[in-house]
């Protein structure tokens, strides 16, 4: 798993995440996709599809300090979460089939 942190705060506008060539704007965009378009699993361990190949966005806002985290598989936007809150949002059926 790839961990990118980032503090929001200070971000200039080319700021870029790693391999996957995002700014933080394109970052919080995907978030906001997937909050809407995905179905929440309670309870879901902290880390998505353990032994996978994931690589983590994350995201801390220094007005509210909260830390999103946007899941990527293969690539692919698949996941999000908030720090401190038991659930996930994922889109389709890799991560938790059902």
């Amino acid at each position: 798993m790839n961990t990118h942190n980032v503090n929001t705060a200070a971000q200039e506008p080319s700021e870029r995440w790693g391999n996957q060539n995002l700014t933080t704007a394109q970052v919080h965009d995907l978030f906001s996709h997937i909050i809407r378009h995905g179905r929440t699993i309670n309870n879901a361990p902290a880390a998505p599809g353990e032994g996978r190949d994931l690589t983590e966005l994350r995201i801390t806002d220094t007005l509210t300090w909260l830390t999103v985290s946007v899941w990527l598989l293969d690539g692919w936007p698949c996941a999000v979460s908030v720090d401190g809150f038991p659930s996930l949002v994922v889109l389709g059926n890799e991560l938790f089939p059902g």
